[in-house]
């Protein structure tokens, strides 16, 4: 015995809707609304399809540890949303030529559509005004995709840079592009072990 299901034009609606639900639950982070992780990596295979410059900006807060152990986890929560808030205005002010988005504890990314300057640029000026208008200081590291192999190894030099720039106590460097650390035999920072950018 079959049996049929009718499927009317407000179930077909009513699905459609769960699916927009859970796809934009699974791609943004719940905390601060901005995208996560999985929509950052999309967003950078979606440059590299059409083959657009970009650069991509890695940058985490100093000092978050102590304010969570001192003000508690709320306090924390607060510094992170308006960190997104933040990064939410300059994507209006730089006309959506930006691409931000939470990694996970208190480390983001924005991709920064344009050349290696703009990207160096518009990275600055996040993380300065971050400090002046929202008094979060952050330290973080930028590099360019045409001075990289791949974005496995665009990943890596923006996460280096941003250790050098919090060890050195600078808002933002760029990363060392390959043909330059290739030439001089260097290796960056040790290790942190931490594989988070890897798409596997």
């Amino acid at each position: 015995m079959q049996t049929f299901v009718t499927i009317t034009a407000e179930h077909l609606t009513d699905l459609m809707s769960t699916i927009k639900r859970l796809t934009g639950e699974a791609n943004t982070d719940e905390l601060t609304g901005l995208p996560n992780r999985r929509s950052l990596l999309t967003e950078l295979h979606r440059l590299e399809r059409i083959n657009k410059p970009f650069s991509l900006l890695i940058f985490d807060l100093n000092g978050f540890k102590k304010l969570n152990d001192t003000h508690g986890h709320r306090a924390g929560d607060n510094a992170l949303r308006h960190v997104a808030r933040h990064l939410h205005t300059a994507v209006h002010i730089f006309m959506n030529d930006l691409f931000p988005a939470r990694l996970g504890g208190d480390e983001f990314a924005v991709i920064i559509r344009g050349n290696a300057a703009d990207g160096h640029a518009i990275a600055h000026i996040i993380l300065t005004t971050l400090a002046e208008q929202e008094s979060i200081s952050a330290s973080g590291g930028v590099t360019y995709r045409d001075h990289c192999r791949d974005l496995t190894d665009l990943m890596g030099r923006a996460d280096r840079a941003m250790y050098i720039a919090k060890r050195d106590r600078h808002t933002v460097i760029p990363g060392i592009p390959p043909y330059i650390t290739d030439r001089l035999h260097l290796t960056g920072p040790p290790n942190t072990g931490r594989r988070r950018f890897r798409d596997s």
